[in-house]
């Protein structure tokens, strides 16, 4: 297949062109016509979504729809993902997949059919359903179909429709904390007419102390983190695998987390200490010692819409004094740091941020001891090793017409 150009559609996130599938403002659920992308607490309505849309209005008349495909991770936010499949069955310009039911390579036959067959009529854009782990699962998936159709990776957008329990990168590029009470018809008409921007993506390896193993790469998308919050993070997950019934609830779900988080606090664990070294952009970085969290950051928030660099307060004394306003698209990493669960509720209600540590393009962490840690939402136990980020390449990814940080203005040229 020859090499696609790149999808540059600028289309402005106005209102959706068309009020058919937007159903009723009852009072009952968030007003989807004065606000589709704000974030409530009741359940998703039942529509028959129809796409492209029948009526779009004379200011889309020869717009080209491009095809959507929707890959839908199915266990997340208590299981959402199932109603989303069932109310696009029948969408015409709309390709469905189950992440979890469907094998890896008939996930790739998806993918793969979509770029051959629409790719060069109006285009193709992909959404991730799901958390952060699953956004970045489905920024892979897509990364290898280009690569094997002989595709430029920019010329498919990533839209996300958030149903995980943690949704960053859907809260910073304004589609909402959670899809919850508007129209998935209307959000479908948001992604094929919203603006792209490139968003970093960052290559990350570990490679064993003393031979022990084999090295391992992936791809890092929003965050990765060592310490207390990847224990939290573990502790869920088990509960998830291992008794569903009691994670049915996004309400639940966070209150899970706050749960095990009084555990850590009450524990007292110390993860990091003596057993960690740091490199940015091949110097040496000092940690604190009271520090119990490290986290790279891409996106500029994490832990459930927390802004831990919060740019507009001063520096400390000692920690780092210069550096850039994060951006998705600067070529540059964050490093914070963080106490313990006090500190990190101080952050997240603004009266302090994070100890700014470092700003980068290349990070080296050096791990002496095991330590829990988290990748994009999914958590293991890392063996000690040397683990290196470094930047990878661009995603485009899809705007949507809410609030947005550290989103490019349209235009900005990204490093």
């Amino acid at each position: 297949m020859d090499r696609i150009e790149p999808d540059v559609r600028a289309v402005e996130c106005a209102p959706p062109p068309s009020q058919a599938t937007r159903p009723p403002s009852d009072g009952t659920c968030c007003d989807v016509v004065a606000a589709p992308f704000q974030s409530c607490s009741c359940l998703p309505r039942e529509e028959q979504v129809v796409y492209p849309p029948r009526d779009a209005g004379e200011q889309w008349n020869g717009f080209k729809w491009p095809h959507i495909v929707m890959m839908v991770n199915t266990t997340s936010g208590a299981s959402r993902g199932r109603l989303v499949l069932r109310q696009l069955q029948g969408a015409e310009g709309v390709t469905a997949a189950d992440l979890v039911s469907e094998s890896p390579a008939a996930l790739d036959a998806t993918l793969d059919a979509a770029l051959s067959q629409h790719l060069r009529q109006g285009g193709v854009r992909v959404v991730a359903a799901g958390g952060d782990g699953t956004v970045a699962w489905v920024s892979s998936l897509v990364a290898r179909a280009c690569e094997r159709g002989g595709v430029l990776p920019t010329a498919v957008p990533l839209g996300v429709l958030p149903i995980g329990t943690g949704n960053e990168l859907a809260r910073n590029t304004g589609w909402g904390s959670y899809h919850s009470g508007y129209s998935l018809g209307e959000f479908l008409i948001a992604v094929a007419t919203g603006r792209t921007f490139l968003m970093d993506t960052w290559a990350m390896s570990t490679v064993p102390a003393e031979g022990s193993g084999q090295a391992t790469h992936k791809q890092l998308l929003c965050f990765c983190s060592a310490g207390f919050d990847a224990s939290i993070a573990m502790k869920f997950h088990s509960l998830r695998s291992n008794a569903w019934f009691r994670s049915e609830s996004v309400v639940v779900n966070k209150l899970w987390h706050v749960w095990y988080g009084l555990e850590e606090s009450f524990s007292a664990r110390k993860y990091l200490q003596r057993s960690l070294k740091l490199y940015v952009d091949n110097q040496l970085v000092e940690i604190p010692d009271d520090i119990n969290l490290i986290q790279l950051l891409s996106v500029p928030t994490g832990g459930d819409g927390t802004d831990y660099f919060r740019t507009m307060q001063d520096s400390i004394p000692d920690e780092l004094q210069k550096f850039t306003t994060p951006s998705m698209g600067d070529g540059k990493i964050e490093v914070v740091g963080t106490k313990d669960l006090s500190d990190l509720l101080a952050i997240r209600y603004g009266w302090k941020h994070a100890r700014r540590i470092a700003q980068g393009r290349r990070v080296q962490l050096f791990f002496n001891a095991k330590v829990p840690f988290q990748l994009d939402g999914e958590p293991t136990v890392l063996e000690p090793c040397t683990l290196s980020v470094s930047l990878k390449g661009k995603v485009p990814v899809v705007v949507g017409g809410g609030r947005t940080f550290g989103v490019p203005p349209p235009g900005l040229r990204t490093n």
